[in-house]
């Protein structure tokens, strides 16, 4: 006879957060307008302002008080032109 388990899934036990579906530095590096950005302004300055934003988004969505990030060229273009 097979007995059925009900433990919970790893990612909703004590402790474990779910995984966040947030776009690496490198697939962020790669679109066009931060492309762009990374050429005026240096590679390095948008390197930190890309993990800044992820960083950012990580935290916003782990405390559950904004709505999805929208990680298209444009928005993050204009994100990052702001910042830098």
């Amino acid at each position: 006879m097979h007995e059925e388990h009900n433990a919970p899934a790893p990612s909703e036990q004590a402790g474990h957060q779910p995984r966040l579906d947030l776009p690496s530095v490198d697939r962020l590096l790669g679109l066009p307008s931060v492309q762009g950005l990374a050429s005026r302004y240096g590679r390095s300055s948008v390197v930190k302002a890309v993990r800044a934003l992820i960083a950012a988004a990580r935290a916003t969505a782990r405390e559950g008080t904004g709505g999805t990030a929208d990680w298209n060229d444009a928005s993050v273009g204009a994100v990052l032109a702001r910042q830098l």
